[in-house]
């Protein structure tokens, strides 16, 4: 075949194939679980000696020993020591006498011409501490009520601003400790919970002196 006879070759240009851009991919980040608010248990309310938790109140009557005084209540122990702080000697025999913890407050009550408040307030928390401390550390089945609160926050519920938390149990926020006025100290509250802590070190070693002390073993409540 001669070269004239062939037919022209055609050229056949390949356009390229175009892909629209990957697009990014934006991860979103993990959600984070929502951390659970631990459930707070209610707290541990009481007032004057009556109930479940009436062995945690001043006005219990349950006699314990500090230097071989013998007192009948913690309120006793703190009116008597009241009276000692301002050397009311005669207030303070009367106080001792008592066994009845109302007529006891009345007496720690009674005006005396030397009283200075900011003195008792500086000494007041101390002696209720020992107080308490001397009163569930005697006697161990004092000591089973208070170590029976768990990690419960401990309130006195009543209306006064020193001892209480401001406020009586049927009251609809006394159930939420972060609801209770700030006015209120709850020192007697307070004070128990840190016996309570005290207690829950020391707690075998009073088991085994009650059971020496009275030959009888000890059951949990």
């Amino acid at each position: 075949m001669s070269e004239g006879n062939l037919a022209p070759t055609l050229a056949f240009t390949r356009t390229p194939t175009t892909h629209p851009p990957a697009q990014e991919k934006h991860h979103q980040p993990a959600a984070k679980p929502t951390a659970k608010r631990p459930v707070q248990s209610p707290p541990a309310l009481f007032h004057k000696p009556e109930g479940e938790l009436g062995p945690l109140s001043n006005w219990w009557v349950q006699p314990f020993q500090d230097d071989k005084v013998v007192y009948t209540s913690v309120e006793q122990y703190l009116m008597h020591n009241k009276m000692l702080t301002f050397n009311q000697q005669e207030l303070a025999a009367k106080i001792m006498e008592e066994h009845d913890p109302k007529t006891i407050k009345a007496l720690g009550r009674t005006q005396i011409s030397n009283y200075d408040d900011s003195i008792w307030a500086a000494k007041r928390a101390e002696v209720l501490s020992q107080g308490v401390w001397l009163k569930f550390s005697q006697n161990t089945d004092l000591t089973d009520v208070l170590l029976g609160t768990g990690s419960a926050t401990i309130g006195e519920a009543s209306r006064d601003p020193i001892y209480g938390i401001g406020m009586y149990a049927d009251d609809p926020h006394a159930s939420s400790p972060g609801h209770w006025p700030t006015w209120a100290k709850n020192l007697l509250g307070k004070t128990l919970m840190a016996i309570r802590d005290r207690l829950r070190i020391i707690h075998p070693c009073l088991l085994f002196l009650s059971q020496r002390r009275t030959g009888v073993p000890h059951q949990m409540g």
